[in-house]
């Protein structure tokens, strides 16, 4: 089953005075973060919930996967294997359909992932197939947490450069605190 919410685009970017953070996702309207050298926004894109931001070359990170329309968008970005925090039959009967590798890592908003999550994902990254989109229902928060083991895991980052992105990428560094504390553990191990 797949829903589809009708959202309003904001063309101007919504920070908070203070922190320079984008403002929370709400499902009226779509805030994009501001640009920034270290990432692209490519904003909202047809069957992708949310906006969509590029890291680099081989990770893509948004919303869930809401139309088939999705396909055409993935294709142009030469995507090989959507990463999916929230997978949903739907996705499975997508990735079937359009041709697509599907990795699974669920994990709860609370708690955040576990070293077994981490170690698949980092492991996905680095010996499968890329381009990558990664996902969880909105993108921010799962995806965010992940996109901060990517930058400091992968691209070698340093933790409180990742938090400043994550919270810039629309992520909420208190109420996703536990999360990124897995991450935070899991360099330390």
């Amino acid at each position: 089953m797949c829903l589809c919410v009708s959202c309003r685009l904001i063309q101007i970017t919504e920070t908070d005075g203070i922190t320079g953070a984008t403002q929370p996702y709400t499902q009226n309207k779509i805030v994009l973060p501001p640009p920034h050298k270290d990432y692209e926004v490519l904003g909202v894109q047809e069957g992708l919930k949310n906006f969509t931001v590029r890291y680099d070359d081989q990770l893509y990170r948004g919303g869930e996967l809401h139309a088939n329309s999705a396909a055409l968008t993935l294709y142009d970005w030469n995507v090989k294997t959507i990463i999916s925090i929230a997978p949903s039959e739907y996705e499975r009967n997508f990735c079937r359909e359009h041709g697509f590798l599907l990795v699974e890592i669920p994990f709860d908003k609370i708690t955040g992932p576990t070293a077994t999550d981490l170690k698949c994902f980092k492991d996905t990254i680095r010996t499968g197939s890329g381009p990558f989109y990664m996902h969880c229902r909105g993108g921010s928060h799962r995806g965010g947490v992940l996109g901060v083991a990517y930058r400091v895991d992968i691209l070698g980052w340093s933790y409180e450069k990742a938090l400043v992105e994550f919270g810039r990428l629309g992520g909420d560094l208190r109420g996703d605190h536990d999360m990124l504390e897995a991450i935070r553990e899991a360099k330390h191990e």
